[in-house]
């Protein structure tokens, strides 16, 4: 297995698992096995530079499930793609600008769709 230069396959492996993890107790079945299929696709090929490009994704995601339907090839691409990228930004901000981000997120004021 190779070392992208800025994200680790186990961290993005890890991160994988948390969300199929999270899935098994607090989701749907759907959501559960696009994210079981997204561990398997990310153990099958051993890397996470593949993932950036979510246009490269989409066509080895479509290779490995060929038994799949469209719409689970694209959600577990978009999984794939999503957390590749997340953990590459991540990589590349500051320690500052990690802190913000936290602060803004822990005092964000919770969203409501129902008008009070």
């Amino acid at each position: 297995m190779r070392q992208s230069e800025t994200v680790s396959y186990r961290d993005f492996l890890e991160e994988l698992q948390k969300e199929a993890n999270y899935h098994e107790y607090g989701g749907t079945s759907y959501r559960y096995k696009t994210a079981r299929l997204s561990v398997d696709v990310a153990k099958r090929t051993g890397y996470v530079d593949l993932f950036f490009d979510k246009n490269m994704a989409g066509r080895l995601v479509a290779h490995l499930l060929q038994k799949e339907d469209w719409e689970r090839v694209s959600d577990v691409t978009k999984l794939l793609h999503a957390v590749a990228l997340d953990l590459k930004m991540n990589t590349h901000l500051s320690a500052e600008a990690r802190k913000y981000v936290a602060d803004k997120q822990k005092h964000r004021k919770q969203v409501s769709l129902i008008k009070h």
